[in-house]
């Protein structure tokens, strides 16, 4: 029996490009940032962001 988990997409898929996450804390959101982690991306996921909390500058409308 094969336990070792392999994704449907192409390896390295996801290589040098940034995501960022404002549900990676739990559920399907952590599955996500990890998929996507084994994928080649870097992943930063925010945790308990609120309306105060900006990316690049961009102010919350």
């Amino acid at each position: 029996m094969n336990t070792h988990y392999q994704s449907a997409l192409r390896p390295g898929l996801f290589a040098g490009k940034i995501v960022v996450d404002t549900g990676g804390g739990s559920g399907i959101g952590r599955c996500t940032d990890h998929e996507l982690a084994s994928l080649g991306a870097t992943v930063l996921p925010l945790y308990g962001a609120s309306k105060h909390h900006t990316f690049s500058g961009i102010p919350p409308t």
